[in-house]
């Protein structure tokens, strides 16, 4: 038969002293703390550091969205654009232009990165007056690396881009020039005198259609009261009689 060993009273208490002093030990010590407070301050410092990571990704993703949605809004109202050759082909009317929309998010995804993928919220080009104006919206998803630990999976970037163009204005005009002779303006005396040989005005003025200056018409000569051409117009001219 077995027996146990039994403990006296005098040992049960001494056991108990002996634990009570490890644990009010325990309670005393400050060896540690450094670990259990940098422990506890790790998961903020980490939330911090994701905070900036995630963000410059996000800001850059958004620069390169903004380039893609300027590079489309600028090329629809470029002089050379077709979204303008339409504008114009409108005349005076006012309005969407036609194929505008679809010219714009054609360039927009030629232009913007691979990730992440934007969607086009708002798009249009109008036509008012003479002045065309494109604008785009985008928004976008960008995937966080250290903020999904706390819940945040994505960033939302959004932009907006708008350009316009000025159509240049069509004005009617009329340009009237005189080929007469007495519009030449020779520089010599044997220049004029050749100049009077062949001048039609000088013809003779009983010759159909002759303007009738019997005495010969150079430069301004029908201003008689500046002493010009005091000779009076005879025959079958338009200028018969007393010349004005």
């Amino acid at each position: 038969m077995i027996r146990g060993n039994k403990t006296t009273p005098v040992e049960r208490r001494g056991r108990l002293a002996r634990l009570g002093g490890v644990i009010a030990r325990f309670r005393r010590s400050k060896r540690g703390n450094v670990a259990v407070m940098a422990g506890m301050a790790a998961i903020p410092l980490v939330v911090a550091v994701g905070c900036v990571i995630d963000y410059t990704m996000a800001t850059s993703a958004k620069a390169k969205l903004q380039a893609g949605a300027d590079a489309a809004t600028l090329a629809a109202v470029s002089v050379n654009s077709p979204i303008v050759a339409n504008a114009k082909a409108m005349n005076s009317n006012n309005g969407p232009v036609t194929n505008g929309t679809t010219y714009l998010s054609q360039v927009f995804q030629s232009n913007y990165p691979a990730s992440p993928t934007p969607s086009i919220s708002s798009s249009s080009v109008n036509k008012s007056g003479m002045i065309v104006t494109a604008t785009l919206s985008f928004t976008a998803q960008v995937p966080t690396s250290f903020l999904g630990v706390i819940g945040f999976h994505n960033i939302t970037v959004t932009g907006s881009s708008t350009s316009s163009y000025t159509m240049p204005t069509y004005i009617s005009f009329y340009l009237l020039l005189d080929v007469s002779g007495s519009m030449s303006f020779p520089s010599t005396q044997a220049e004029q005198a050749r100049l009077q040989a062949v001048n039609p005005d000088n013809m003779n003025p009983n010759t159909p259609g002759s303007n009738g200056y019997p005495g010969g018409c150079t430069f301004a000569c029908h201003f008689t009261r500046q002493g010009a051409c005091p000779q009076s117009g005879s025959g079958n001219g338009p200028y018969q009689g007393p010349i004005p």
